[in-house]
């Protein structure tokens, strides 16, 4: 149910043209088809196995194996007309985005 909340407010959001963000991210008037891709973070140290004393900090960053599946999902999505990425303030899912724009081009834009 709460994944249904979320794409339902993704989409009412994304169906009113506002114009927040023009400098970033052209307008387009009229009928417009939002197409969103929900994507779970990679693979982060907090989710493997781990010595019980590391750091809070240090275990919200993405394992080799979360970097690579960062970059995989990048390249699932390079083709697919993506013009933004929104992501929790969490570590390991901001490091997901990042990968995933660097893969796309997206150009790092601003933070709210």
């Amino acid at each position: 149910m709460k994944i249904l909340l979320v794409i339902f407010l993704v989409f009412v959001n994304g169906c009113h043209s506002r114009n927040i963000h023009e400098d970033i991210v052209p307008v387009i008037h009229g009928k417009v088809l939002l197409r969103v891709y929900l994507v779970r973070h990679a693979e982060a140290k907090k989710n493997v196995v781990h010595v019980p004393w590391t750091p809070e900090k240090e275990l919200d960053t993405l394992t080799v194996e979360g970097q690579r599946q960062a970059v995989a999902i990048g390249n699932f999505l390079k083709d697919k007309g993506i013009v933004a990425i929104l992501s929790s303030p969490a570590g390991r899912t901001r490091e997901t985005a990042k990968a995933i724009g660097q893969v796309i081009g997206l150009k790092e834009g601003y933070e709210v």
